[in-house]
């Protein structure tokens, strides 16, 4: 494995010196380190999935959105074809009844 030389501010060397200390999490301040940099790698891939996700939740929310709007639109035609059968079946004088007096 290549080595690398780093400048890191003294809250980040007590950081790693403590991870790496005799009852720290890890063996040297290389694997510190080391484990650090993959952290960071998995943090950056669940931003990505994150976002991914918010994406597709957007997305769900206008489908709902749009299909509320149909449910409402086919609910409002299913009511005008309901009176259109009302009324063709109507007597006559009900039907001018309506046209006098208007419809309920």
């Amino acid at each position: 494995m290549p080595r690398i030389t780093a400048t890191v501010d003294e809250e980040h060397v007590a950081l790693i010196e403590e991870l790496s200390s005799d009852d720290g999490r890890y063996a040297s301040k290389s694997e510190a380190v080391q484990e650090c940099i993959q952290a960071y790698e998995r943090v950056a891939e669940l931003e990505t999935e994150n976002d991914r996700v918010r994406r597709e939740k957007r997305a769900v929310i206008n489908q709902r959105d749009e299909h509320r709007e149909l449910v409402e639109y086919v609910d409002g035609e299913r009511e005008l074809q309901r009176m259109e059968r009302e009324r063709r079946n109507a007597s006559i004088w009900q039907r001018a009844k309506w046209m006098i007096l208007g419809r309920k």
